[in-house]
């Protein structure tokens, strides 16, 4: 998906077939254009390269998302040279309480906000009604599109932590209102996987320190 936005106001908005991204690219730069390109995995190395991304930010946008149990990455934010690098997470929470994680690249300049479209992070829809919710906001330029961004990235986080605790509550409900039919063994595996869930989110969303 590409925007392009022009003195604060919305210009175009399309899909990012190569040569959109193309032509969205030649704009970056330009003064009062601010552009918004989400591109999937096999497009970032040449839009980076265009934009002067660091390799090492590069390398991590790519990077596998899950060992095992663990995130590969921390949430963090890393500064180089004429941009910056985000690597955020969306959270959501399934029926059986396990959390469910989904890595979301972000390098931003002062002219263009790149998204890394990675296990269908980011819902298009959704993030182009929160920008256009205060349309207002745009004459602010890529910090706008950020703030969207980091917006529904975190309420995503509130919505699992509501989940996970909704999913602590009929646990409860289960052993304590049970009256001695419930399972303990299952019960056992439900309070290890919601606990696992809980230390995921945490360190999923607690970012790195700095050193």
């Amino acid at each position: 998906m590409i925007r392009t936005y022009r003195d604060g106001q919305l210009s175009h908005a399309g899909q990012a077939a190569d040569d959109d991204i193309e032509a969205a690219l030649a704009l970056v730069g330009r003064p009062g254009v601010v552009v918004w390109l989400d591109v999937t995995p096999e497009q970032l190395p040449p839009v980076a390269e265009r934009l002067g991304f660091h390799h090492h930010a590069v390398e991590d946008a790519l990077k596998a998302a899950d060992i095992g149990d663990e995130v590969a990455q921390r949430t963090k934010l890393d500064r180089f040279p004429g941009h910056v690098f985000l690597y955020l997470y969306r959270s959501s929470v399934d029926r059986e309480g396990a959390l469910l994680l989904r890595e979301l690249p972000v390098f931003v300049n002062p002219g263009v906000l790149v998204t890394v479209d990675r296990a269908n992070a980011i819902d298009v829809a959704e993030l182009c009604q929160r920008w256009d919710a205060h349309p207002e906001l745009a004459r602010h330029g890529v910090a706008a599109l950020l703030y969207g961004v980091l917006d529904m990235v975190v309420d995503s986080h509130l919505a699992s932590v509501d989940a996970l605790g909704d999913h602590v509550d009929r646990m409860e409900d289960d052993l304590f209102d049970g009256a001695g039919d419930a399972d303990p063994t299952a019960m056992t595996r439900r309070g290890f996987y919601t606990r696992k869930s809980l230390v995921r989110m945490r360190r999923s969303v607690h970012p790195c320190a700095s050193w």
